[in-house]
C-alpha cells in the first residue's frame, strides 16, 4: 500500500515541506515522486526520530506552540488586550484634550493671574506652569 505526499503529511502532522526535506536527506524513500510505501516510510520515520531524539522535541515544541497560541486565544476573548487602533484613538483624544486644557491655561488664566505682578514674580509663575506642562506632558507619554 502506498501513500500520497499530502496523506504522508497529514498522518504525521508534518507539512509537506518537511516531508521533501526528509526524502531528499534519505530519511525516507518514494517508490516514485509523491508516493511512499505505507508501512516501510513509518518505520524508517520513526527509527530517524528515535535516533535523534527529535520525537520528544518536536512534541514540546509543539506543545508549547499550542499552550501559546490558545492562552493568547483566551486573553483575546477574555478582553486582556486592546487592538492597537483602539489604543493609538485613545492616545490621540488624551493628548488632544490635554493640549486643549494647557493651551486654555496658558492664553486665558496666566494672563489673568499675572496682571499686576513684577518681572521676577512673572517668571517664577512662568516656570512653575511650564513645570506642570512638562510633567503633564511625561505623563501622557507613559
Amino acid at each position: 500500500m502506498t501513500i500520497s505526499t499530502a496523506e504522508l503529511a497529514g498522518l504525521c502532522d508534518l507539512t509537506e515541506r518537511r516531508i521533501r526535506k526528509l526524502t531528499e536527506a534519505g530519511i525516507i524513500q518514494p517508490l516514485k515522486p509523491g508516493r511512499y510505501p505505507l508501512k516501510a516510510t513509518f518505520a524508517r520515520l520513526i527509527a530517524h526520530y528515535r535516533a535523534s531524539g527529535a520525537l520528544t522535541a518536536i512534541r514540546r515544541e509543539e506543545l508549547h506552540e499550542r499552550i501559546r497560541r490558545l492562552k493568547f486565544t483566551n486573553d483575546t476573548r477574555e478582553g486582556k488586550f486592546i487592538e492597537l487602533d483602539v489604543v493609538k484613538e485613545w492616545a490621540r483624544a488624551t493628548w488632544t484634550k490635554e493640549r486643549e486644557i494647557l493651551t486654555r491655561r496658558l492664553v486665558i488664566e496666566l494672563p489673568q493671574k499675572l496682571e499686576g505682578l513684577t518681572a521676577q514674580e512673572i517668571r517664577d509663575r512662568l516656570d512653575a506652569v511650564v513645570g506642570e506642562v512638562l510633567d503633564a506632558m511625561k505623563q501622557i507619554q507613559t
